[in-house]
């Protein structure tokens, strides 16, 4: 399904949704608009998958995914991404991800996952006061 952006620039966080059928196309689609701009270095990021129905990506795709986004210029390693998401499926992947990017010794981004965006939310704020961003 399509991907649906939301960027606020005073708080510097890019709000992903995305819904129905999540396949690698929408993560190719992400990875080449808001992935490559590089305004965006230092934003942390709320992925929304709760309207998420379905799951057709690989666990090869999800390697193509985590290799990828090590490249993208929007990405700071010290960012922060919350994953919203309720099925076992989704958080498998991202958990996959996270895996993945530290077999590979790639810095990374700190990745949690929540079930509502009301908590990501939270949590992310709490990161950037912390941090002092």
């Amino acid at each position: 399904m399509p991907v649906v952006t939301r960027i606020d620039h005073e708080s510097r966080i890019v709000y992903n949704s995305l819904s129905g059928l999540v396949t690698l196309k929408d993560f190719d689609e992400l990875q080449s608009t808001v992935g490559m701009d590089a305004s965006l270095f230092g934003y942390d990021e709320i992925f929304n998958f709760t309207t998420a129905d379905e799951w057709a990506i690989s666990n090869d795709e999800v390697i193509k995914i985590a290799k990828k986004a090590n490249t993208l210029p929007s990405l700071d390693p010290n960012a922060c991404l919350a994953v919203v998401c309720t099925s076992f499926k989704g958080r498998s992947l991202v958990k996959l991800y996270s895996f993945i990017k530290k077999m590979l010794g790639i810095k990374s981004r700190v990745v949690h996952v929540f079930d509502t965006v009301d908590k990501a939310e939270v949590w992310v704020r709490s990161q950037a006061k912390s941090q002092k961003r």
